[in-house]
C-alpha cells in the first residue's frame, strides 16, 4: 500500500472524579441534515431513543426493554431508518452483549435488534457508521477468559440485519478497545486505546482495513504519558484517488500530568507524521472532548469544560486545520455555554453553512434534558455570537 496522507484529530483529558469515557458519558445526542435532533443513551438501566426538534421539544421517544444496565452508544441515521449501537445485558449471565438497533426514523417504532457476544464475558459497542454498498458497521470491544480485551468490528447487512463479517484485532499485551468507526472507499477505518504498559497505559491506536478484507493492512499507535482514549473522528478531507486513504480527525482525551485532570488534545497527521498538536485546558479542571466538524478548512471541536465540581460547560473551539491549528475565531479561542448552572455537556457539534453553527448536548436543569444552541459566525467567520 501507498504511503498516503492522513491528517487525524485527537481530543484527550485525564483521569479524575468527574467523569468517565467512553462508558460513563450519558447521551449521543447528533442534529441531522433537516433540523431534527436524535438522541440515545440510557435511561431507567434501559437504552433509550429520542427525536426532538431543534426548539427542544421530544416528537417521540422509545425505549429498549431489558433486564439490567444497558445503553446506546452511538447511532447513524439514513433517509428512513436509524441504527443505534451499545450494550445490554445478557439476561442469563449478567455480562455485556453488543447490540445493534434498526428504528424507523419518522415514529421510533424497532424494527429488528441484532446482539452479539459470549454469554459468559462482556461484549460492548462504541461506535458505529453506513457504508455506500448496504452495509453497517460497529466497533467497540468481546472480551475473553482471560478478561482480556480485543478491538471487535462487525460488518452488518443493511437491510435484515445480517451479521456478514467479523474483524478482530489482538495487540497480544493488555486491553484494545474500539471506540469510533469510519468508511472511505476501499477502506474502514477503526480508532481506539490500546494499553501498552504501566508507563503509557492507554494510547491511541488507529486500524486500517481493506473493507473487502478482514486483515488490517495499516497500524498506527501513538504513544504518550498517560492514558488516551478516542471519543470520535471524522473525514476532514476525502481522496480523489480510491488507492488512497482519505485525510481524517480524531477526537479523544488524554491525562493531564501535572494537574491529575484532563485536557483537549489535538494532533494532526500526514500519514505516521505529526504535523502539529494543541493541547486545551480550560480551568485546571476537567475538559472533555466529544464531537468534531469540518468546513471550510477549519475544525470545530465540542465537548464541556468543569468550572467546578458540579458546574461544567459547552465548550467550542476553532481550528485552522491547514495553518498549524491556530485558532479560527479572533474574539474568543473558546466559545463557552451555561445554561442556568449545572452540568452542561456538549456531545455534537454540526455546520450548516458558513455562517451557522449548532452545538447539541445535555443539560442537568433542561427540561427535556438536553440543549441545542445555534452560533453565528461573524467577521468573515473570526468571530462567533450565540443567536
Amino acid at each position: 500500500m501507498k504511503n498516503t496522507i492522513m491528517t487525524f484529530l485527537f481530543l484527550i483529558v485525564t483521569n479524575s472524579c468527574y467523569s468517565q469515557l467512553p462508558t460513563d458519558y450519558p447521551f449521543k445526542v447528533i442534529v441531522n441534515e433537516t433540523g431534527f435532533v436524535f438522541i440515545t443513551g440510557e435511561e431507567n438501566n434501559d437504552i433509550i431513543f429520542k427525536k426532538g426538534d431543534l426548539n427542544g421539544n421530544i416528537l417521540w421517544a422509545t425505549n429498549y426493554v431489558n433486564p439490567g444496565f444497558d445503553r446506546g452508544m452511538d447511532l447513524s441515521i439514513l433517509t428512513d431508518w436509524i441504527y443505534v449501537t451499545g450494550y445490554i445485558s445478557n439476561p442469563s449471565t449478567g455480562k455485556y452483549d453488543i447490540i445493534l438497533i434498526k428504528y424507523n426514523i419518522q415514529n421510533g417504532n424497532i424494527l429488528w435488534a441484532k446482539t452479539f457476544g459470549d454469554v459468559n464475558y462482556d461484549d460492548q459497542a462504541f461506535g458505529i457508521v453506513k457504508d455506500d454498498i448496504g452495509y453497517i458497521y460497529v466497533t467497540g470491544y468481546s472480551s475473553h477468559k482471560n478478561s482480556k480485551k480485543n478491538i471487535t468490528t462487525l460488518k452488518y447487512e443493511i437491510e435484515n440485519g445480517i451479521l456478514d463479517d467479523q474483524f478482530t484485532y489482538d495487540g497480544k499485551s493488555y486491553d484494545d478497545v474500539g471506540t469510533d468507526i469510519l468508511t472511505d472507499g476501499n477502506y474502514l477505518y477503526v480508532v481506539g486505546s490500546t494499553y501498552q504498559n504501566t508507563h503509557h497505559k492507554e494510547d491511541i491506536i488507529q486500524l486500517t482495513y481493506d473493507i473487502n478484507n478482514p486483515s488490517v493492512c495499516d497500524t498506527l499507535v501513538l504513544k504518550n504519558k498517560g492514558r488516551e482514549i478516542p471519543t470520535s473522528f471524522l473525514i476532514s478531507e476525502y481522496s480523489r484517488n480510491t488507492q488512497q486513504k482519505s485525510r481524517t480527525s480524531l477526537t479523544s482525551f488524554t491525562d493531564n500530568i501535572l494537574l491529575g485532570t484532563r485536557d483537549y488534545l489535538i494532533i494532526t497527521l500526514k500519514g505516521s507524521e505529526v504535523l502539529w498538536q494543541k493541547r486545551f485546558d480550560g480551568n485546571s479542571l476537567d475538559d472533555v472532548p466529544t464531537s468534531l466538524a469540518v468546513y471550510d478548512s477549519n475544525l470545530y471541536v465540542t465537548g464541556y469544560s468543569y468550572r467546578s465540581e458540579d458546574n461544567s460547560d459547552f465548550a467550542t473551539i476553532k481550528y485552522k486545520l491547514y495553518e498549524d491549528g491556530a485558532y479560527g475565531w479572533t474574539d474568543t479561542n473558546v466559545r463557552y455555554l451555561d445554561y442556568n448552572g449545572g452540568k452542561d455537556q456538549g456531545s455534537s457539534i454540526k455546520v450548516k453553512d458558513r455562517d451557522t453553527i449548532y452545538v447539541a448536548g445535555v443539560s442537568e436543569l433542561a427540561n427535556q434534558g438536553f440543549v441545542i444552541k445555534k452560533y453565528r459566525q461573524t467577521n468573515n467567520g473570526n468571530g462567533v455570537i450565540l443567536t
